[in-house]
């Protein structure tokens, strides 16, 4: 499995060629090519809000803590963990 580095600067994009629906505040994702299927809970469905334009790491998480009440450097650890595993999952891609 591919390791994945974030730095502030990593510019974060979707992959646009997954098929998304939003059912019930979560949103579901369809990966016809890899033939996977992912469920994104109410936080990660507003990440993936947010990456609707490329944004860089340190963007996002200053967006994330305007929004929901969290310390920084909490908010920056479990949305590393979770972007890792969307970029590793080839949910998301970095530059």
């Amino acid at each position: 499995m591919k390791q994945t580095t974030l730095s502030n600067q990593t510019i974060l994009s979707r992959n646009e060629n997954l098929f998304t629906s939003t059912i019930d505040n979560e949103l579901v994702m369809l990966d016809e090519e890899g033939g996977s299927y992912y469920g994104l809970d109410s936080v990660g469905k507003k990440i993936w809000e947010l990456l609707a334009e490329p944004l860089s790491f340190d963007h996002l998480i200053k967006n994330l803590t305007d929004i929901f009440e969290v310390d920084t450097e909490q908010c920056r650890q479990d949305t590393q963990k979770f972007i890792t595993d969307m970029l590793e999952n080839n949910v998301l891609q970095a530059k």
